[in-house]
């Protein structure tokens, strides 16, 4: 699966105007850590779900409807979206 979290991160922080710094502020992070960790394509689980109540938005269920995509483009063909299972 090819999906960046940290640019998801950044484009929706650059959609809604929000600095960098704010988001260190919120979170309670160094500004400069949080500029290198945008920058990676895997971000820590609780670090996704700190930023993600901080900001106010589902970055986990974007990652989730990418991981769906990805499941049903490599099944055969009449693969059936109920037989995705979660917990």
């Amino acid at each position: 699966m090819d999906y960046n979290i940290g640019r998801s991160i950044t484009d929706y922080m650059k959609e809604n105007k929000i600095r960098q710094v704010m988001l260190a502020r919120m979170i309670n992070y160094d500004p400069g850590n949080l500029c290198r960790l945008l920058k990676k394509n895997n971000i820590d689980l609780d670090m996704v779900v700190k930023i993600s109540v901080a900001l106010k938005f589902n970055f986990l269920c974007e990652v989730s409807c990418q991981l769906t995509e990805e499941i049903v483009k490599s099944e055969p063909d009449g693969f059936n979206l109920d037989n995705v299972k979660s917990r």
